[in-house]
This record gives structure tokens, sequence and C-alpha cells, in this order.
């Protein structure tokens, strides 16, 4: 298929950068197909609160809402996706995109670890990732690097 991938949009996305009551550590989870540690979050749907899109994705994947929004990071981050995904975007949902946007918020968790039920049939872990040893767990660098400004941005220092 033929597009001009400076014309294409980027799909939006919004994220959860999930801190423990202690501020010491945050949520990350794993895919079903995935070996690689990410946060919890997903697409918004068309027009939707970027809010209410974070609160929908985190109950359908962690069943849980017990959290309490910090801080809304104030850059998002975005990259492009290979031609592969956005060949398969165009498939599975009818659009060409060019990659995502991810808004990221800063939420603290009200709830203990027995809230947290993971949806079966796309999460299968998670884990608390202590903030001083992110970078043993976040797997691409620019991310990593976006996760450290959003928190720098709430007075968190990630090592």
């Amino acid at each position: 298929m033929k597009y001009d991938l400076d014309t294409l949009p980027y799909r939006e996305g919004v994220y959860a950068i999930i801190l423990n009551q202690s501020k010491t550590s945050i949520l990350l989870v794993k895919k079903e197909n995935s070996d690689v540690w990410g946060l919890p979050g997903g697409g918004v749907d068309n027009n939707e609160d970027y809010i209410k899109s974070l609160f929908r994705e985190l109950e359908e994947e962690l069943q849980t809402i017990k959290f309490r929004t910090m801080h809304s990071c104030t850059t998002p981050y975005s990259y492009d996706w290979p031609e592969s995904e956005i060949e398969k975007n165009i498939i599975k949902k009818g659009k060409a995109m060019r990659g995502q946007s991810q808004n990221f918020y800063i939420l603290l968790f009200d709830g203990i670890d027995t809230d947290i039920k993971l949806q079966a049939k796309e999460l299968k872990s998670y884990t608390w990732a202590p903030l001083n040893k992110l970078s043993t767990y976040i797997t691409y660098p620019s991310l990593l690097k976006h996760l450290k400004f959003c928190m720098n941005e709430y007075n968190l220092k990630v090592v």
C-alpha cells in the first residue's frame, strides 16, 4: 500500500507510571506475546478524554482503579513504527498510522497487591520495579530517557 509517512497521524495512547505508596518503585507489566517490561495503558478511543481512557485501560488490564493521579507529563513520547507494523495496523483497524504518541501520567497506587488481577488474554505478569534499578527493566533507551524526564518533572529521581 502506498502512503506518505510524513502525513500519517500517530495513534494516541495513554500510559501509567504507577508508584507504590513509598514512591520507590513503579508497576511494570509484561504482555502475553512479549518478554519486555512495559507500562500499563493503551489506546485512546475516538476522541475520548485521556484520563477517562487511562482509567478504562487500567480497569481492563489490572481489574482495579485504586489510583490517584499525581502528575500529567508535559511531553508525549512519540515513535514511528516499522513498515510491517503500519501494514498490520491498516489490516486490523483500517487506518494508516505512522506510530504511537504516548501520554504518560504518574499515579499513586492506593490498593494492595491482591487488588491487581491481570487481564488474562493480554498480560502475563507484573512486578514492582525499584526506581534505582529501572534501567535493568526498561530495554528501550529512548523510553527510559522519557520516563526519567517525566518522573523528574514530578521531582522523582531515577538512576
